[in-house]
C-alpha cells in the first residue's frame, strides 16, 4: 500500500509540475514578459509541450522586437 501510494503521488508530481510551470508562463506572457522560459525536465508528452510553448515564446519575442524597430523606424521617418 505504501509503494502504490508512493508511485501514485510520484506519477502526479510528474504531470502536476509540468503544467503549473506552463500556467505560470502563460501568465507572465499575458503580462508581457515574453522572455519567460518554462525550465522543466519533462521528457515525455509533456515535454514536447513545453518545449512548443518556449519555442512559441522566442518567436512572440522575435516578432515583438521587430515590431518595436519598424515602430522606431516610421516614427524617425515621420519625424524628418
Amino acid at each position: 500500500l505504501f509503494v502504490a501510494t508512493w508511485l501514485a503521488l510520484f506519477m502526479a508530481k510528474q504531470i502536476s509540475v509540468p503544467i503549473s510551470a506552463l500556467l505560470e508562463a502563460a501568465g507572465e506572457a499575458r503580462r508581457g514578459n515574453l522572455s519567460h522560459r518554462v525550465r522543466v525536465g519533462a521528457v515525455d508528452e509533456l515535454g514536447s509541450l513545453v518545449r512548443g510553448f518556449n519555442d512559441m515564446l522566442e518567436g512572440l519575442e522575435l516578432s515583438a522586437r521587430e515590431l518595436e524597430k519598424r515602430r522606431r523606424f516610421t516614427e524617425a521617418i515621420l519625424e524628418s
